[in-house]
């Protein structure tokens, strides 16, 4: 089945001069410059927005749990953690190093998004709802955090590409490349039920859905999909479903809440749209009849029932779901959903599409020009956001709890615990790159044992009005152990925060060098 570009001139009046058509491999070539641009221009927005801040606490908690490579962790899947892991092997403990994780993710997304977007349109119809997506929050600020929701923006648009691809031209590689990857997103996130559930709801709009279904594609890419999930559904068994346990924790709100959160999601949604609507209907230049004789026509057409099914269906669920499991619900759990999302708009929409996607370039140069220029602001603090990663003394704890146990012992701080995420940011921000002994908890941390507690002993920070923190700090104290009090500030020039009081306790090892002698 061929790509589909109609609209692409609707309404338009033939041009009696019309300009020499581009190179299609010269339009590529922009395209990659326009993305490698965003990758650069971006990196550097968040790195300077955070020059003093802690990253997001999901990005830190990326790291320490990649620091063990394990076949599943207490909340989620492993995959995303393992990417994490790999990553801060190869690059330093920076910010800027994590923004450039988050920066390359959604850059392959983006690359996936133009293969995906190239199954049903092509020329300037392509480039602009590839374009757009940078006009979307998703892309661009809600990007900046690497976790279990935001590895979705490399995953699903190659699972969707693959799909289609093995709908389209009944080739077994592109069933195992669909299931390939709907095994990869399974062990990044149970989310991905969603993901491969929208695919399956999507077949009866595909001209050859259901003969796939009755092929073997379907079974090849369950088979393969399993295979890769099968290590982390051992991993499940043995410990005692501890992701579910997790979940259930999450569930379970009241019915008023949940019923609340889910009518909202779909403003949350069209809020997020916004700019990419006002873009295709600013440079359609359609009139009002135009655009109902337009949406009237594509809703007739197969091919354009079955993107709107793409997009449409895993949205639906995630509210199902929500409902369902009276769970609470984050545009964040959906923000990789929508790589779609700008195509079926230019369908409904037509018009000019040449306009539209000069629209587009221009309208996220100058969102990225206006992040650029405001992100000192923010560093300084004459922009001065709440989060608590820009406001807690995260990177000054570190810097003084790392200070005091050298000071004390003479040697790199081993493993740390506390109040969460300041036990966490020790870990990524301390140069000693100490394990983290999550929520004093084995089940959480594997890696930390009694027995290297007692080798290697322990740094525990504590907010001081952390009642529990300080509770599993004195269990495992010893009579060696070191207690001291630190008031500490967020370092910022402009508007800083109130300052924040921790008790330390430095245990050192059991077996210490005088008893080894």
């Amino acid at each position: 089945m061929t790509s589909i570009d109609a609209g692409e001139t609707h309404a338009r009046r033939p041009d009696p001069y019309p300009a020499p058509a581009i190179p299609a491999w010269l339009r590529g070539l922009g395209l990659l410059a326009l993305i490698g641009g965003f990758m650069a221009a971006w990196t550097a927005v968040a790195t300077i927005s955070d020059a003093t801040a802690a990253l997001h606490h999901d990005t830190v908690e990326a790291y320490v749990w990649g620091q063990s490579f394990q076949l599943g962790y207490f909340k989620h899947p492993p995959f995303w953690a393992w990417v994490a892991g790999l990553w801060f092997s190869v690059f330093p403990r920076a910010n800027w190093a994590a923004y450039l994780l988050c920066v390359t993710n959604t850059t392959i997304g983006l690359a996936g998004a133009w293969r995906l977007v190239g199954c049903f349109a092509t020329g300037d119809k392509r480039v602009a709802a590839t374009v757009l997506l940078l006009a979307t929050p998703f892309y661009t600020l809600m990007a900046m955090v690497f976790n279990a929701n935001s590895i979705f923006y490399s995953i699903w648009p190659w699972t969707l590409f693959f799909f289609v691809r093995s709908l389209d031209r009944e080739r077994l590689s592109d069933a195992v490349m669909f299931g390939v990857l709907v095994g990869v997103a399974a062990l990044s996130k149970y989310f991905a039920v969603v993901l491969a559930g929208g695919c399956i709801l999507s077949l009866p709009f595909h001209p050859r859905g259901w003969a796939w279904l009755r092929s073997a594609s379907p079974w090849i890419a369950a088979v393969i999909a399993s295979v890769l999930f099968a290590p982390h559904l051992w991993w499940l068994i043995q410990n005692d479903f501890p992701t579910i346990a997790y979940f259930r924790a999450e569930a379970g709100r009241s019915f008023a809440f949940t019923l609340g959160n889910v009518a909202s999601m779909p403003f949350e949604w069209l809020a997020s749209l916004a700019i990419v609507g006002l873009i295709a209907v600013f440079g359609a230049r359609m009139t009002p009849r135009a655009l109902r004789e337009n949406l009237r026509e594509k809703a007739s057409e197969p091919r354009f029932r079955f993107i709107v099914a793409l997009l449409a269906f895993p949205l639906l669920l995630t509210l199902l779901a929500g409902l369902a499991f009276q769970a609470k619900l984050a545009t964040n759990w959906t923000e990789a959903a929508f790589p779609l999302a700008p195509l079926v708009v230019l369908e409904m929409v037509g018009g000019d599409m040449n306009r539209i996607k000069r629209l587009s370039v221009v309208a996220v140069v100058a969102i990225t020009v206006l992040a650029l220029a405001v992100s000192p602001a923010i560093q300084l603090g004459l922009v001065s956001p709440k989060a608590p990663n820009r406001t807690d003394p995260r990177r000054e704890l570190a810097l003084e709890a790392t200070r005091q146990w050298r000071q004390a012992f003479g040697a790199p701080v081993p493993i740390v615990a506390g109040t969460f995420p300041f036990d966490e940011a020790i870990a990524f921000y301390s140069a000693d790159r100490p394990s983290a002994f999550i929520d004093f908890d084995p089940q959480h941390a594997p890696w930390i044992t009694k027995a290297r507690l007692a080798q290697n002993g322990l740094l525990v920070a504590c907010l001081s009005s952390d009642n529990d923190c300080l509770r599993e700090a004195q269990a495992f104290s010893t009579p060696q152990t070191r207690r001291s009090a630190v008031v500490l500030t967020h370092d910022r020039r402009f508007n800083p925060p109130k300052p924040m009081s921790f008790s330390l306790f430095l245990t050192p090892p059991h077996i210490t060098a005088a008893s080894r002698t």
